[in-house]
């Protein structure tokens, strides 16, 4: 298994291969001295970005959710996980869960959301907005929630998509576009055997998640034919696809009964 620390490991190993050639080179060219040494400096402080990268990008997540790593081999990444948009609201007694629905992909609602959100690194660092991959609605919020790996082979045993991923180098964001490809089903039961076994509460201790109030839904847009269900709030709009037409049917039928206006 390829670990952000393996991963970073490499990137420190090949690099300076890379610098010892590079200097190497320099000096077999005989070249003037002030070429040498400018040439030397700049791979020198090239490696050293790059061991400062791998230091940042092998660190300890701030938060401990579960989580495909971003271990490209060479260039780990720390992500942190934001909510695109957060509000207070406790819970009570009386919620429970009216439905489930996953996986769900957020996908670019306007031609604003290109700068607005998303996934970013830089030296080692990243954050990202659209880690969420599962929907759980009560009848005060739809809570969006992120089904990582440790989840998938808690309640999914056939989950053999998640287990590839979380094996493999790559990016963090990559694997999870891949899981909503090959792993909806794993997703889905795994989304389903959590709520069946944790209360809300404990949900939202244990995962990382973003609720937001049926009464801060100004309206809700759907396209049956792109599965895609929009959700129109007074500071942004967020759009999410489901897998089938007859999923995104229902959701915006339960929506309904709960007093959402649809369009």
């Amino acid at each position: 298994m390829i670990t952000r620390r393996l991963s970073g490991t490499w990137g420190i190993i090949s690099f300076t291969g890379m610098t010892i050639v590079i200097v190497g080179v320099l000096v077999l060219l005989d070249l003037p001295p002030v070429i040498r040494w400018c040439g030397s400096l700049l791979a020198g402080v090239l490696l050293l970005l790059r061991i400062y990268s791998v230091i940042r990008g092998t660190a300890k997540r701030s938060q401990r959710f579960s989580a495909f790593e971003h271990n490209t081999l060479g260039q780990p990444v720390t992500e942190a996980f934001l909510p695109p948009i957060q509000y207070d609201l406790d819970l009570s007694s009386d919620e429970s869960v009216v439905a489930l629905h996953a996986p769900v992909l957020r996908v670019m609602s306007s031609l604003g959301s290109l700068f607005r959100g998303g996934t970013w690194s830089f030296l080692g660092k990243g954050k990202t907005t659209d880690a969420e991959n599962g929907l759980v609605l009560t009848q005060k919020r739809l809570l969006f929630l992120m089904i990582g790996p440790e989840t998938l082979r808690r309640y999914c045993s056939s989950s053999h998509a998640a287990r590839l991923l979380d094996a493999l180098p790559g990016d963090a964001f990559a694997k999870r576009l891949m899981l909503w490809q090959a792993g909806a089903s794993d997703v889905h039961d795994a989304l389903a055997g959590l709520v069946a076994e944790q209360n809300l509460e404990q949900v939202l201790q244990t995962h990382f998640s973003f609720s937001i109030p049926l009464t801060e839904i100004r309206s809700v847009g759907y396209s049956l034919e792109r599965h895609t269900v929009q959700l129109h709030l007074a500071e942004l709009s967020l759009r999410y696809c489901l897998k089938s037409a007859e999923e995104l049917g229902s959701l915006v039928k339960e929506l309904r009964d709960l007093g959402v206006k649809i369009e």
